[in-house]
């Protein structure tokens, strides 16, 4: 009889749930030993929690996070989660969706979609114009010469840049406001709420 499936025999369910996830980084280290390399998709960071994933963020300090992605989406005053990830995604991907479920829920597109420029692809862009949507992303190509604006249109850009930041606030408003730093989870389906 094989050695493994003895020994799986032997072991409790959290145990079996170990044993497999040693099994799969060890697969995942030989592979990357043999093939001389630092990537591996899916790789494990921890033994206890083998869904989390590093995420590069590039940001000073936290060049890696680990943890969920989210996209959230805030319609007013109230943010919602469109899209809850292990796996890094990159967000701009969901532009065109998150666009669609708006209509669906209030029956027509937005006036506005102000977003990181990560949302800015050309593909967003376009589909935003076709739809009269306007955006608050940067315009692509060289910076415009300093034209003159009336004060009206420089600040109605300037406030909807700045509304903006509201998301980021909610993003700190979780962390400080509600202890989301504070919540120890070990599973995912836990650490999802």
């Amino acid at each position: 009889m094989n050695n493994n499936k003895l020994s799986i025999n032997i072991f409790s369910k959290t145990e079996k749930a170990y044993w497999e996830t040693i099994q799969e980084l060890y697969r995942q280290q030989e592979q990357m030993y043999r093939t001389r390399t630092n990537r591996i998709d899916h790789h494990i960071v921890s033994m206890y929690q083998p869904f989390i994933r590093p995420i590069v963020r590039g940001k000073d300090g936290k060049k890696v996070e680990f943890g969920s992605k989210i996209n959230v989406s805030l319609m007013s005053g109230f943010a919602r989660i469109n899209q809850f990830d292990f796996e890094a995604f990159n967000e701009s991907t969901f532009l065109k969706e998150q666009v669609e479920e708006y209509k669906n829920f209030f029956g027509c597109y937005p006036e506005v979609v102000q977003t990181d420029d990560i949302y800015m692809t050309r593909d967003n862009r376009s589909y935003l114009k076709e739809r009269g949507i306007r955006h608050t992303g940067r315009p692509l190509g060289r910076k415009p010469k300093k034209e003159a604006q009336t004060r009206y249109k420089r600040e109605k850009q300037r406030k909807e840049k700045n509304e903006r930041n509201q998301i980021e606030g909610k993003f700190g408003q979780g962390k400080a406001g509600y202890n989301r730093n504070k919540i120890m989870t070990q599973l995912s389906d836990t650490h999802e709420s």
